[in-house]
């Protein structure tokens, strides 16, 4: 049942976004977060029920969204409409959407064999402590790059409709602003690292071997974060056009192609400076 209500959630509010009301499909999400939120408190602290109270307000809090993106769908002023007679497999459809989804689909899986990768040679190299740092330094980074994949997500449907429509000024003028955005929040993000480092772990830990660990390997995993939001950015465009197997291939290129490669090679070279200059995608 959880999954079930997981695919509304992470499609549905997408085509929201797409007709042109981003501020309904963030309501829906916040609404999700909120009503989690609160209702784990209810669960695991009030009823004691510990982690099944924790599925449970997991799996109620995404019924009640999914129920909001259902209304959205029924509702008169929306601009797609629910019908049971709509409803058919289309294949023509299927594979517009299987071809334009091939990208984010590969680069979840290249993440998957990449962390594995990760995992491996953490361990020969760093044993637990280079593992925890890792966990620690992943979550900074992540944390510093969801700003850009927002940024991607507003920009899609504008770059999307704009060129069905053949407004290409548009079409390059929403490319150069989101470049732009992420370009700095990447680059603000990565002076950020550098300068305050032992701060931003000490978040995390307290353990000062561990924050000297991941410290270093820090300051070497965001050596290129600036170019990241480049290079998200120019991924995510030529997916919004339609240009799914450049997107592919760019994807790849930064996840598998390279990475994977350097992630076997570069530690047997330089031991865990090496897992560490393998991070740089």
């Amino acid at each position: 049942m959880k999954y079930y209500f997981q695919h509304i959630l992470f499609s549905l509010p997408t085509i929201i976004r797409a007709e042109g009301n981003p501020r309904i499909a963030m309501n829906i999400l916040l609404i999700n977060v909120g009503a989690n939120i609160v209702l784990d408190f209810v669960f695991i602290y009030g009823l004691g029920l510990a982690i099944r109270g924790a599925a449970v307000a997991t799996v109620i809090s995404q019924m009640i969204s999914s129920c909001l993106v259902f209304r959205h769908f029924c509702r008169s002023d929306s601009l797609l409409r629910l019908r049971l007679k709509n409803m058919r497999i289309r294949l023509k459809i299927i594979k517009g959407i299987v071809a334009v989804g091939m990208a984010p689909f590969a680069m979840q899986l290249a993440a998957s064999v990449v962390n594995s990768l990760y995992n491996q040679e953490l361990a020969r190299y760093g044993g637990d402590a280079g593992i925890g740092a890792y966990g620690i330094i992943y979550s900074i980074v992540v944390f510093l790059v969801l700003p850009v994949s927002g940024i991607n997500m507003g920009a899609q449907p504008i770059i999307g409709f704009n060129f069905g429509a053949r407004n290409y000024d548009r079409v390059i003028e929403t490319l150069k602003q989101a470049i732009v955005a992420a370009i700095m929040i990447t680059s603000v993000g990565f002076i950020l690292v550098q300068l305050f480092t032992g701060q931003l772990l000490s978040f995390f830990t307290d353990n000062t071997d561990l924050i000297a660990a991941g410290s270093h390997g820090m300051r070497l995993i965001t050596i290129t974060l600036p170019f990241v939001g480049f290079q998200m950015v120019g991924s995510n465009f030529f997916q919004a056009i339609g240009k799914a197997r450049t997107a592919l291939i760019l994807t790849l290129l930064r996840q598998v192609i390279i990475l994977i490669p350097a992630l076997i090679i570069l530690p047997g070279l330089f031991h865990l400076n090496g897992v560490d200059c393998g991070s740089y995608r």
